[in-house]
């Protein structure tokens, strides 16, 4: 539904991103449809621990994460 919303209302992309990060943090569950045995095992691994991880451990992920997001976009 997001992506429809941004494809209707032709957002910028800084404003796209603002959109799906505020999205996000209103959501409880999310659908993972991995593609291969690394990301399902990753996607599993994460899951099981994400609550065991300290605040520190789950700000590094995200960087790394958008570290990777922002290269995507730069392509």
């Amino acid at each position: 539904m997001d992506e429809a919303i941004i494809r209707i209302y032709d957002l910028a992309a800084l404003d796209a991103d603002e959109m799906r990060r505020e999205s996000d943090r209103s959501r409880e569950a999310f659908v993972l449809k991995p593609h291969g045995e690394l990301e399902r095992d990753t996607a599993g691994m994460f899951a099981r621990k994400m609550s065991s991880l300290s605040a520190n451990e789950l700000s590094e992920i995200l960087s790394i994460l958008n570290k990777s997001e922002n290269a995507d976009e730069r392509k």
